[in-house]
């Protein structure tokens, strides 16, 4: 055991270690973008090297942006490599940063990761209050993040799966299944496919069901 912890400690420091020769050889390419913006970029890409970055970074004399688009950046990373989620606390400060600037994305980003902290303390309720926020910020906004919009309306939909409110299920699993077209997000394309395929199956919709989990593995 003592041996296995010691190979996935050197793993890990293998992986942060690459990741960092990666990420500052880019940045010599790229200093019109700040670390953030670049952590953000590379988030979806490779979530685990850009959470250990985010988590090994010196906060001390950080501003309140940083902090604030640090926070948000732990919950992206950490939600996307299924690692434990920050401390709503964290969350809270973030979006109240948010809230002071008027940034209506980073701030509905902010109510849907507080959402999936909820739903995985088991307040589904209130997580489903937070997505619907998040949602209605969104959509008072001009410019459109269709990622942050497709993860929203999955989630509402799973909620609404499990109350077996299948109509609304597969009515918001298309709204999130069409987010993820405009960005060609593969990956949740093929996972909402699927989800909309157990809404139809459970609504009695066989054909409809078997149509969508072939595309989902297609």
């Amino acid at each position: 055991m003592h041996g296995y912890k010691q190979s996935y400690a050197f793993m890990k420091f293998c992986i942060f270690l690459t990741f960092l020769l990666v990420f500052f050889s880019c940045s010599l390419q790229e200093s019109d973008f700040s670390t953030f913006e670049r952590l953000s970029e590379r988030v979806n890409k490779v979530p685990d090297s850009v959470l250990l970055v985010l988590e090994d970074m010196d906060t001390l004399q950080m501003s309140d942006n940083d902090k604030a688009v640090r926070w948000l950046l732990i919950a992206k990373a950490a939600d996307k490599s299924a690692k434990p989620l920050p401390d709503i606390i964290h969350l809270e400060c973030a979006k109240k940063y948010f809230l002071s600037q008027n940034d209506i994305i980073n701030q509905a980003a902010c109510y849907f990761y507080i959402g999936r902290v909820l739903y995985e303390g088991g307040k589904k309720e209130a997580a489903l209050q937070k997505y619907i926020k998040a949602n209605e910020l969104l959509s008072s906004h001009s410019t459109k993040d269709y990622q942050i919009s497709g993860l929203i309306n999955i989630h509402i939909g799973d909620i609404h799966f499990e109350h077996d409110l299948y109509e609304d299920a597969l009515t918001y699993g298309k709204k999130a299944l069409l987010n993820f077209q405009q960005i060609n997000d593969s990956l949740n394309i093929a996972l909402t496919i699927r989800n909309i395929g157990r809404c139809h199956l459970f609504r009695q919709d066989l054909d409809s069901a078997v149509s969508f989990y072939q595309q989902s593995v297609s």
